[in-house]
C-alpha cells in the first residue's frame, strides 16, 4: 500500500462507517474527530513499535555560556540519545577527528570529574551546574566523557581552551530518537514506512468503529492483529539487526 494523506485515510474510514462523505478533514465535526483519531494511532504506534525511521543524526545545542564551558543542550524534539562524538582535533585546518564520549552515569561522572584538584586553576575550572553543584571540568583537553542530570543538558567532563571557548555544535556528531509529528491537515503523509500503512489504518478504522459506533468492525479487526504481528518483522526494511544500548534516553 502506498503512502496515503490524512484525508485520503479520513475518507476511506469514513465510508467504511456509512458517513457523509467529505471534501477536506475540516468539513465536518466527524472528519475531525476521523482525522485526530489517525493522529493519535500514528503516536501511538510509534511510540509502541519503536521504529528505526526515527532515529537521526542530531546536533547538540551549544550554549556558548563560558560559565558553562562543557553544558551542551539536547534539542527538545530529541527523545533519546545513543551515541555521541566530539571532533578532538587540536587545530582548525586539520581533519575532523571525532572521537567517541563514554556514557558516565550522573554518580561516576561526578565521581571522576571531582577527583580532580579544585584549586588548580591552570588544568581545571570549577562549572557551578546548579548554584551549590560544582563540577570540575579540566579546560586543557578535549572532552572523553558526557552524562546528563536532567534530560536537557549533556555534560561533557573537559573542553580544549586553547582551541574553543566552549564545546561547539559544529564538532558534536550524536544518533538519537526524535519525536514524531502530525499536522490534521489535508495533505499531511504520516512519517512511516511505506509497508506500515495498512497498520495504521486498520488500528484506526478499527478505533473509530469502536468509538463512534460503538460496534465492532471483524474484517478491520483481524486486518489489524494480522498486520501487526507482520510489522514487528518487517521494521527494518534493510532486514538488518542492531545492538540497542541503554546509553542514556530522554
Amino acid at each position: 500500500m502506498p503512502k496515503r494523506t490524512l484525508l485520503d485515510m479520513t475518507q476511506s474510514i469514513l465510508e467504511s462507517m456509512d458517513s457523509d462523505s467529505v471534501n477536506s478533514v475540516s468539513d465536518t465535526i466527524e472528519a475531525m474527530q476521523v482525522a485526530n483519531t489517525i493522529r493519535r494511532t500514528y503516536f501511538e504506534l510509534m511510540a509502541e513499535l519503536d521504529l528505526p525511521h526515527k532515529n537521526e543524526l542530531i546536533n547538540l545545542e551549544g550554549l556558548g555560556d563560558t560559565s558553562k564551558p562543557t553544558h551542551m543542550r539536547i534539542p527538545e524534539a530529541v527523545q533519546q540519545v545513543f551515541w555521541v562524538k566530539y571532533d578532538t582535533r587540536n587545530s582548525v585546518p586539520g581533519d575532523r577527528t571525532y572521537t567517541d564520549m563514554r556514557y558516565l552515569s550522573p554518580d561516576e561522572f561526578i565521581q571522576h570529574c571531582n577527583a580532580r584538584p579544585s584549586t588548580d586553576t591552570t588544568n581545571y575550572q570549577v562549572v557551578a551546574h546548579t548554584a551549590n553543584s560544582p563540577i570540575v571540568v579540566g579546560k586543557l583537553q578535549p572532552p572523553a566523557f558526557w552524562t546528563s542530570f536532567d534530560d536537557e543538558y549533556v555534560v561533557f567532563d573537559s573542553y580544549d581552551s586553547s582551541v574553543d571557548s566552549t564545546l561547539q555544535s559544529s564538532k558534536v556528531m550524536s544518533h538519537g530518537a526524535v519525536s514524531p509529528t502530525l499536522s490534521v491537515t489535508d495533505a499531511a503523509v504520516p512519517d512511516l514506512p511505506e509497508n506500515l500503512f495498512p497498520l495504521l489504518y486498520a488500528q484506526a478504522e478499527a478505533t473509530c468503529h469502536a468509538y463512534f459506533r460503538q460496534t465492532i468492525n471483524p474484517k478491520a479487526e483481524r486486518s489489524e492483529n494480522r498486520l501487526r504481528v507482520r510489522s514487528m518483522r518487517n521494521k527494518w526494511r534493510e532486514s538488518r539487526m542492531i545492538d540497542k544500548g541503554p546509553n542514556y534516553g530522554r
